[in-house]
C-alpha cells in the first residue's frame, strides 16, 4: 500500500536556532537551515509527500521551493488534519497535538525520530 507522508514546515522541514516555536520564520527573515537528514529520508521515501503548514499552502510552497531537491516530487497543502488517513505518516515538531490522528491509525513522529516504516513481512 502506498503511504503518504505529511511534513510540517517550521521547526521540522526547516530548523531555526533556539528552543522556541517559529511560525512563519522563513517569511519573517529568521535565519534557518534545511533539515538535511529529514530531506534525505524524504528523497528515499517511496510514496506520496505532502509539505503542509498551518501558515497555509502558499507558505508551504515558498519554503519547499527553497529547501526541497528539484527532482523530488511533492505536493503542498494547508495543514488540514482530515487529509491524513490510517497508515499515513505525519512528521511535526509539535507531535503532541496529533493524538487524535494516532487513534485512527496515523503514525506521528517528530522530525528527529526514525520514521521509515517497513511493510508487514519485511525484515
Amino acid at each position: 500500500m502506498i503511504k503518504t507522508v505529511f511534513v510540517d514546515v517550521d521547526d521540522t522541514l526547516v530548523l531555526f536556532d533556539g528552543n522556541t516555536v517559529h511560525p512563519y520564520g522563513v517569511l519573517e527573515g529568521r535565519p534557518y537551515k534545511p533539515n538535511l537528514a529529514l530531506i534525505e529520508k524524504l528523497n528515499n521515501f517511496e510514496g506520496y509527500i505532502v509539505v503542509w503548514s498551518g501558515g497555509g499552502r502558499d507558505y508551504a510552497r515558498t519554503v519547499a521551493i527553497k529547501v526541497m531537491p528539484e527532482e523530488l516530487r511533492y505536493q503542498v497543502s494547508n495543514k488540514e488534519m482530515s487529509k491524513a488517513k490510517s497508515g499515513d505518516i505525519v512528521i511535526d515538531d509539535q507531535k503532541e497535538y496529533f493524538g487524535f490522528l494516532e487513534a485512527i491509525g496515523v503514525y506521528i513522529f517528530n522530525p528527529f525520530e526514525e520514521w521509515i516504516l517497513k511493510e508487514e513481512g519485511e525484515e
